[in-house]
Formats: structure tokens, C-alpha cells, sequence
């Protein structure tokens, strides 16, 4: 009698294989500019939903001592854990503080001010303005700063002007913006060449507190 051969469908497919379509279409969209492809910025939304998908097949697979299966899911999950951890997030803030002059660098990666909705809009531009209002660094540098984006924060009642500010904006599109309280000596815009990215640079001396 003839052995019949293990069948190669396990139901963790239906799991790993649409969150790995899911996460590869999140990260594209999170990565390219929605002004090239507006068709590919909804997908930002779908990668935790990936994500998660994926998570859970690889514990199936696992649970099922299916041992060579969860090596290409696990793989994913690793690399793109980055960007899950902050996908629901604004983005990114550092600050540093300059103990002996007195005063503090903020740097903030923005994410467009939520332009395209990738979380809340307009809610999450009120949140950002309010936790704004509360800074006293003397500096705050902003990446994926858009270019409309002061009448942005306009809208939900926030004024550089107000908060003692003078902002400095990437000149045509988004980009690296600063926003300082102390006198600008010196602005510059300038862009790395093809070979590096054509990466954006917003240049810019200050006088520090102390002259």
C-alpha cells in the first residue's frame, strides 16, 4: 500500500503569508514619499496588522514543531521590528542638554506632521503643539518638517511667534526644519549630491546665550 505523502499546507500559511505581503507593502509605504506613490501611504497603517499577523504563525509553526518553517518568518519579524516598535508613533525625539552654557537642543523626526493621516491628523498636530508649548530648549531641529506645515500647526493653536520662536523651513517641499529663541546669525539649505541620497541639510548658527 502506497504512503501517502504529507500534505505541504499548514494553516499558518493563511497567517504568515498575507502578513508578510502586508508588512513588505507597509514598509514601501512608510519608506517612499507618499507624493511619489499616494497609492502605497495606506499600507503604513497595515504594517503592525502584518506584523502581528506574522507574529502569530511563527508561534503556530513553532507550537507545531514545524522547526525549518518559522526561519523565514522569524527573519522577517526581526528585521522589521524597527519599524513596528514605532509605526504608531509621531516619531522620534532626542534632546540634549548643554549643562554649562545653560541651554538644550531638541531634535524631532516629525513624520510630516501626520499629513497624510497615517494616525490621527489634526488630533495628533494638537498633541505635538501642546507638548511643544511645554519645551524650553532654546533650539528644536525638526526632520519631515512639511512645507505648509507652520499654517499646519496654526490650525490647532500654535505659534512659533508666540513661544518666542523663529522657525526656518526647508524652502520648496518637506524637510529639515529649525525653530530657535535665539538670534540667527546664518541660514543655509543645502542637499547632499545623487551619490549620497540627496539627503536635505537645514544649516544654521545661532549666538548662545552667553554671546
Amino acid at each position: 500500500m502506497a504512503r501517502t505523502k504529507p500534505s505541504k499546507f499548514h494553516a499558518s500559511m493563511l497567517l504568515v503569508w498575507p502578513g508578510m505581503w502586508l508588512l513588505v507593502l507597509g514598509e514601501l509605504g512608510s519608506r517612499i514619499s507618499p507624493e511619489w506613490l499616494p497609492w502605497l501611504a495606506p499600507f503604513g497603517l497595515t504594517h503592525a496588522l502584518g506584523w502581528v499577523m506574522v507574529a502569530m504563525g511563527f508561534l503556530w509553526r513553532l507550537v507545531s514543531f514545524r522547526w525549518m518553517k518559522v526561519v523565514v518568518p522569524a527573519a522577517a519579524l526581526a528585521v522589521t521590528w524597527p519599524s513596528f516598535n514605532r509605526v504608531f508613533s509621531i516619531g522620534d525625539e532626542f534632546v540634549v542638554k548643554a549643562q554649562t552654557e545653560g541651554w538644550g537642543l531638541l531634535t524631532f523626526n516629525v513624520r510630516r506632521l501626520d499629513e497624510f493621516e497615517w494616525l490621527e491628523g489634526e488630533p495628533t498636530r494638537a498633541e505635538l503643539a501642546q507638548w511643544l508649548k511645554e519645551r524650553d530648549e532654546f533650539v528644536w531641529c525638526f526632520q519631515e518638517f512639511p512645507s505648509d506645515g507652520k499654517a499646519m500647526l496654526a490650525n490647532v493653536q500654535f505659534s512659533f511667534r508666540k513661544q518666542g520662536h523663529r522657525l526656518v523651513a526647508w524652502p520648496d517641499g518637506a524637510g529639515p526644519a529649525v525653530s530657535t529663541s535665539l538670534p540667527v546669525l546664518r541660514s543655509n539649505p543645502w542637499m547632499f549630491d545623487d551619490g549620497a541620497g540627496k539627503g536635505r541639510v537645514m544649516e544654521m548658527d545661532v549666538q548662545s546665550p552667553d554671546g
